[in-house]
């Protein structure tokens, strides 16, 4: 089991979250925005390139830990959705607790811990499209998610821990049609560049937490595997596809961490 998480000198007990009340949490617009970010765009007219977000000198981007608080309620649909009310009042009790103005000031205090990683912008990756294309690279980050107990008083906010980081682009413009369809048809990767990483670890706790949630997800893709009789229609097989896609990533991220 992993250790207590002390904050504020309050102690809280780790423990994994199923897949569907995390996919519920990243839906939450607090966790959301922090999902999908523009972090370079280029201009190819100009020939020129702008850092769209804070970056250390290197052009690292730092990757920054969340918290969240969700009660879960039903929904007609059969997703999940939050109790905005009840979230709220636990938020509340939650920062009384431990004595803080509110979340940022909890994850900074973890982050003494958990240690905060970084990314450098992978620029030379999509250095190829600089002659053909202006585009806006965006940065997706995963993250694992880890509920944080405190039994006596009832209390729990979830905990969103960058796992893996991938850069895509998009294209805005092409100054020159026929330069460009030239270069992709000589080159076809150059039509979707993207490169995906792991997040390293920059702590002992930081790499307990991820693999306490990592166990949980690889449990649920090969239970989900061995038994796909549940995903139902004419669309299981590509369902269960993506869960082996899915299982994959979460396998390597836990070799990364072992």
């Amino acid at each position: 089991m992993t250790g207590r998480i002390k904050i504020s000198g309050v102690e809280f007990q780790p423990a994994a979250v199923p897949g569907r009340l995390a996919e519920a949490i990243l839906s939450d617009p607090t966790i959301l925005r922090g999902i999908w970010r523009d972090v370079y765009r280029w201009d190819a007219r100009g020939g020129t390139g702008q850092v769209l977000v804070p970056v250390k000198p290197d052009n690292a981007v730092p990757l920054g830990n969340a918290l969240a608080f969700f009660i879960p309620k039903a929904t007609p649909t059969g997703i999940l959705g939050k109790n905005e009310a009840a979230s709220q009042r636990m938020a509340e009790r939650f920062m009384s607790l431990v004595e803080a103005q509110g979340p940022g000031e909890v994850v900074r205090a973890l982050g003494e811990i958990l240690r905060q990683p970084q990314k450098v912008l992978p620029l030379a990756e999509f250095a190829p499209l600089n002659p053909i294309a202006s585009y806006v690279v965006r940065m997706h980050v995963s993250y694992a998610i880890v509920q944080l107990r405190h039994a006596g008083e009832d209390l729990s906010a979830y905990l969103c821990l960058p796992s893996r980081v991938s850069f895509h682009h998009e294209v805005e413009a092409i100054p020159d049609e026929a330069a460009y369809h030239a270069a992709i048809a000589a080159d076809r990767g150059l039509r979707a560049v993207s490169v995906s990483f792991v997040v390293p670890a920059k702590s002992a706790a930081n790499a307990d937490l991820r693999k306490l949630a990592l166990r949980k997800r690889i449990e649920e893709y090969r239970a989900m595997i061995a038994a796909p009789g549940h995903l139902g229609s004419a669309a299981a097989g590509a369902q269960l596809d993506s869960v082996r896609d899915r299982l994959a990533l979460a396998e390597e991220e836990w070799d990364a961490l072992a």
